[in-house]
């Protein structure tokens, strides 16, 4: 499964605002047409859109206990009640991505 620290995805995104590097350099091709938002449950979203638009079946996102309070859950499970099963946990979320017909 991928999985990912929300966190250090940012820190990565800023670093290679301010360098010469283009891409996001990472393994995984979905977080290439990712871009940040300040909100997080925006991020969170554009995240999740990208990887169903890249097939990603399953992968989680690591969230620091404030992340996880800023987060709307409620919502974003709504959101996404089509495309994806999501879980929270104490750690943060974790998507399967399924399309459902």
């Amino acid at each position: 499964m991928i999985s990912l620290n929300y966190s250090d995805l940012l820190k990565k995104y800023d670093e290679i605002l301010t360098s010469t590097s283009r891409g996001f350099d990472t393994e995984y091709e979905f977080l290439e047409t990712w871009v940040p938002n300040l909100d997080i449950n925006q991020s969170i979203s554009d995240l999740i859109n990208s990887a169903i638009d890249y097939n990603t079946k399953k992968f989680e996102i690591i969230l620091t206990k404030e992340e996880l309070e800023k987060l709307d859950s409620e919502n974003l499970i709504k959101k996404f009640s089509n495309y994806c099963s999501i879980n929270l946990t104490t750690k943060g979320i974790t998507i399967f991505l399924e399309k459902i017909s």
